[in-house]
């Protein structure tokens, strides 16, 4: 039947927003809660499995128009956070909260959008941009955060490999350049930092239905699209902490090699772009260990992205004196005071930027600030000067001693 279905397109949307509609149906007028449960599995089951066949599947030229702009379309005005849905609106309009559907029903709507980036066949239009942003932002501890923070994994990765059109190129940029509008990146930075998993005080987590949980989980598995080059088979796993998401640092790096964080390749430029985002995100505020360590992973994943992209041979921003500075002043504001736990992110961050380069060396064959920095106090350690310059052999100190050593460290891994 599905097989019928995916080869005849006057079938396939009705059949996919039937899937998506199934779930407020269920919902209304099946009562008991377990059969409720196990009928909005089995159709979300379905669901996923044939949004995953469709995402590969071609689409005919004569049925995109229709097909996929109506498609869209509902999709985008059943996420519940848009005010505008035309497929090809500015994202400078006012994002506001139209009437919610429900949980289940926005969710199925963004993971209809989630399957429209990075299909062969069609070009994301500016409200998939604006929608993803703003659900990032606005939908705090929701599945479609989740689902949106994925989408826009997707759509920085294509942006940084495809070339978008001027129109939304040109809209895309009054939100995305720092020197424009840094308020847009503070609330993106906060709702990327909500998005990692969180355990309360009691040690349980947020816990969903079956049917959102399979989405979620669907969702995760799709936010992988980074080059096999940013990554190696022996830092594929995180080594020194799993809070760290390379998918996350890779939104950032994808972001700049797309020119949208740096307007120009003018350094000066540069330096004051990546000053205020880091400011931002040094800003971020929070009200609960959790939350802390949330942001200490958002602020290493940000300069991990970026500084990989600034370093990469494509960038067309030179790495000089200056921005190594900015780095190397936010590294050490953000590691200098925290745990060993919460440096080990940072040690991830390391590794991200600087995998496959030999420890120093960016690719002008010059050392930069940073690592020459990290070395030097690794060479203090071992000819023992380190705990007089640190205040003997306190507690702090060893902490000290310790984080250097796990930094060097994720600069050998990188070397390897």
């Amino acid at each position: 039947l599905l097989h019928r279905i995916e080869d005849d397109w006057q079938l396939t949307e009705p059949f996919l927003l039937s899937l998506s509609n199934s779930q407020s149906v269920i919902s209304r007028f099946v009562v008991e809660s377990d059969k409720r449960e196990k009928l909005i599995k089995s159709a979300t089951d379905l669901f996923v499995k044939y949004c995953d066949s469709w995402c590969h599947a071609n689409v005919p030229a004569s049925s995109r128009e229709n097909f996929c702009v109506t498609l869209m379309t509902s999709a985008l005005a059943n996420t519940g956070v848009l005010d505008s849905v035309d497929p090809g609106d500015n994202i400078n309009n006012p994002i506001v909260s139209v009437i919610s559907t429900g949980i289940r029903f926005e969710t199925f709507a963004a993971y209809i959008l989630l399957h429209f980036i990075g299909h062969r066949n069609i070009a994301p239009s500016v409200s998939v941009w604006k929608w993803a942003l703003a659900s990032i932002s606005r939908s705090t501890g929701q599945p479609s955060q989740n689902i949106a923070l994925a989408a826009l994994t997707r759509l920085a990765y294509t942006s940084a490999v495809i070339k978008l059109d001027l129109t939304v190129r040109a809209a895309l940029a009054v939100v995305l350049d720092p020197l424009l509008d840094s308020s847009s990146w503070e609330l993106l930075l906060r709702g990327i930092s909500q998005c990692h998993h969180k355990v309360s005080d009691d040690g349980t987590s947020a816990q969903w239905s079956h049917g959102i949980d399979s989405i979620l989980k669907a969702s995760d598995f799709l936010k992988t699209v980074l080059p096999s080059r940013l990554t190696s088979i022996e830092t594929e796993r995180s080594v020194f902490s799993n809070k760290f998401r390379k998918n996350n640092a890779g939104i950032y790096f994808s972001l700049v090699q797309a020119g949208f964080v740096f307007s120009s390749p003018s350094q000066e430029l540069a330096v004051q772009a990546v000053s205020k985002l880091f400011s931002v995100a040094g800003s971020l505020p929070s009200s609960s260990e959790g939350e802390a360590s949330s942001n200490n992973t958002t602020c290493a994943e940000l300069f991990a992205g970026i500084l990989r992209a600034l370093r990469d041979s494509a960038s067309t921003v030179e790495y000089g004196v200056p921005l190594q500075k900015c780095f190397l002043d936010f590294f050490f504001k953000c590691t200098d005071k925290v745990s060993v736990e919460y440096a080990g992110q940072w040690a991830e961050a390391l590794l991200f930027a600087y995998l496959g380069s030999p420890i120093g060396v960016d690719k002008s064959g010059l050392g930069d600030l940073l690592t020459t920095q990290l070395i030097e106090g690794f060479r203090n350690i071992v000819s023992g000067s380190a705990g007089d310059s640190t205040g003997g052999e306190s507690d702090e100190s060893f902490a000290k001693q310790g984080k250097i050593l796990m930094f060097v460290r994720s600069l050998l891994l990188a070397d390897n």
